[in-house]
């Protein structure tokens, strides 16, 4: 359970580095729009 737990977490913080960019420019955009 701990093994799969820890892939998994690779696997979110490598997505989330890949799309770090779009995320940011996103809430940028709901910023101005709210």
């Amino acid at each position: 359970m701990v093994m799969i737990y820890k892939i998994l977490y690779n696997g979110m913080s490598l997505s989330l580095q890949s799309t770090q960019v779009r995320l940011e420019i996103i809430m940028h955009c709901l910023l101005i729009v709210c």
